[in-house]
Formats: structure tokens, C-alpha cells, sequence
């Protein structure tokens, strides 16, 4: 009986040990594994916060193989954005956009890759594009020209982001209002003819404004380019102007050429044969009208259909 019993606890024991040493492997192995997990992290960290400091110190060649290494053992955001930054501090700008675009593109920050990439390609005298009326357009342009285009209000709402435009020229383009180019404070040159433009007010405030092309809009107000005192020249052709109007635009603006009515002619009353007629009418029927004077008739330079008949006319020498 002793014996048996002694051969159980032997048994037992032997189980133990069969049970016991691959456990203590495992959670040996485990701890291995997670003091290894911790000191990757740690190298990782202490990697990544070099890099950082060294940029700080503006040793970038230093920032460069932290940042490195800290990529090789976790390539993370954080890394590939620190590296890239080490490069462009560097001096090398290409290298910094390579970066972002093969590694940092990888994640999901486009905002500030986005930010990134223009301050980089800007250095390198890249600039960002719109596309307006179908052209695209480097963001830095201080000229545009966009003509016989009808542009949306997508289209207005980027030309509003120009705020350095010097030249401006959006002949035919479709518009009824200027106002995106209120903020548009260093324009010299404007032209905006062929549009349907009455509201003018937007122009003003820009006190480089040099030259401004009107013509053909639907202008009816011209008290409001009044304001427009840097003007040098103003071309209104093709827009109907009072006398009165004609004489207060030129007290207003006494220094800048004006060009202004249809044809280069004035609107104003003409009275003959007992009746009064706008002067830009182009046909006039004066038939019985007991006419023996027409002295006031060249002042119709508009007319192209004129009837005369049975008229008292002795005299025609002003035609």
C-alpha cells in the first residue's frame, strides 16, 4: 500500500512539472514579448522626440535620421510628417514633398498634408490653381482675363479670392453684379463691358484704379462713379447719358478722360416743329409737321429714317 502511495505523489509531482514548466515558458515568453513591445515604443518615442528638438535646434541632418528611425520601428503620421519637415528645413523642398506624398499621404490628415504640400511647392515657385470658367489659374496671378466666358457663381466666388488682382478683364461674361470684387482693393485696370451690369459700387474704394471699361452695360446711374476719383480714363460708350449726367461725371472725375454715349453722343431733348425729342432716336417722322426751320435737325445724329414731308422747307442747308 505505501508503495502505491508513494508511486501517486510521485505521479503528481511529475504532472505538476509537466504543467507547470510550459506555463512558466509562456509567461516567460510573454514578458519577453511585451519588454520587447515596450522597448520599441521607448526607441520610437526617444526618436521622434529627437527629431523634433533637433529641428528646434535647426540641426536638420539630425532631425533627418531620428526621424528615420523612428519610421523603420513604427511608420506612423507623426514620423513621415516629422520628416518631412526635416527635409524642407533642410534646404530641400522636392524631398519634403516626395515624403508627403509617398508616406504621410498614406493617412488619413489631408488638411494639414494639404497645408504642407502648398507652403512646400510654393517655395519652389509652384503655386496652387482654380479652375474659373473652365482655365486654371495659379492662385498668385495678379492678371486675368476671361472673356466671352459665362461665369457661375462657383466662378465668382473664386475670383473673390484674388484679393491681389491688378488687371482684371471679364468682357461678355455674362454678369449682373461685381460684387465678389469689393475686396479686390489693388485693382488698376477693370474692364467689364458686354455686361449687364447697373451696380457699380463695388469698384469703389480701390484707390489704384486706373482705367475702367464700361461699355455696353446697363448703367443708368452715374453719380455712383463719382467716388472713382483715381480714374485717369473712363469708357461708358454704348450707354445712354444725359447732358446733365455727362456735365456732373466731368466736374466729378476732372482729371480722367471720359468716354461716354452711344456712339460717343449725348442724350438730351430737341424740340423742333412744336415737339420735343430724345436725341438718340434714330427715327423721326416730321411729315406735316409745318416745318419751315430745321436748323435744330443735325442734332439727331442718331436718326437713320427721317421723313420730311409736306413741309414749308425752303431752306435745308443744316442737313
Amino acid at each position: 500500500m505505501r508503495t502505491f502511495f508513494s508511486e501517486l505523489k510521485a505521479f503528481k509531482g511529475f504532472y505538476f512539472l509537466m504543467i507547470f514548466i510550459p506555463v512558466v515558458s509562456i509567461l516567460a515568453a510573454m514578458g519577453i514579448v511585451q519588454y520587447g513591445i515596450a522597448e520599441k515604443q521607448n526607441r520610437y518615442e526617444t526618436n521622434l522626440g529627437y527629431g523634433y528638438a533637433s529641428i528646434e535646434a535647426r540641426d536638420y541632418e539630425e532631425a533627418i535620421a531620428a526621424f528615420e528611425d523612428a519610421y523603420r520601428i513604427e511608420p506612423t503620421y507623426e514620423a513621415a510628417i516629422g520628416l518631412a519637415k526635416a527635409w524642407y528645413g533642410s534646404g530641400d523642398a522636392e524631398k519634403a514633398i516626395q515624403v508627403l506624398n509617398a508616406r504621410a499621404g498614406l493617412y488619413e490628415n489631408t488638411d494639414e498634408i494639404e497645408a504642407l504640400l502648398t507652403e512646400y511647392k510654393i517655395s519652389l515657385g509652384i503655386y496652387p490653381t482654380v479652375i474659373i470658367g473652365g482655365k486654371e489659374i495659379e492662385t498668385n496671378t495678379t492678371t486675368i482675363f476671361l472673356k466671352d466666358i459665362t461665369l457661375t457663381e462657383e466662378d465668382k466666388q473664386a475670383l473673390a479670392g484674388f484679393t491681389d488682382l491688378v488687371t482684371l478683364d471679364l468682357t461678355n461674361c455674362g454678369l449682373t453684379d461685381i460684387e465678389f470684387l469689393r475686396n479686390c482693393s489693388k485693382l488698376m485696370s477693370v474692364t467689364l463691358t458686354g455686361n449687364p451690369i447697373s451696380d457699380f459700387t463695388p469698384l469703389h474704394g480701390k484707390p489704384d484704379l486706373k482705367t475702367l471699361y464700361i461699355n455696353d452695360t446697363a448703367i443708368t446711374d452715374f453719380s455712383q462713379l463719382h467716388a472713382l476719383t483715381s480714374l485717369t480714363l473712363l469708357n461708358a460708350n454704348g450707354n445712354w447719358i444725359t447732358a446733365d449726367q455727362d456735365a456732373a461725371l466731368y466736374a466729378a472725375l476732372p482729371d480722367c478722360e471720359i468716354y461716354a454715349g452711344i456712339n460717343g453722343f449725348l442724350i438730351y431733348d430737341i424740340t423742333i416743329g412744336g415737339n420735343t425729342y430724345r436725341s438718340d432716336i434714330t427715327e423721326l417722322d416730321l411729315n406735316g409737321a409745318g416745318l419751315s426751320d430745321v436748323t435744330p435737325l443735325p442734332q439727331f445724329s442718331a436718326v437713320t429714317n427721317l421723313n420730311l414731308s409736306n413741309n414749308r422747307i425752303t431752306w435745308i442747308t443744316p442737313m
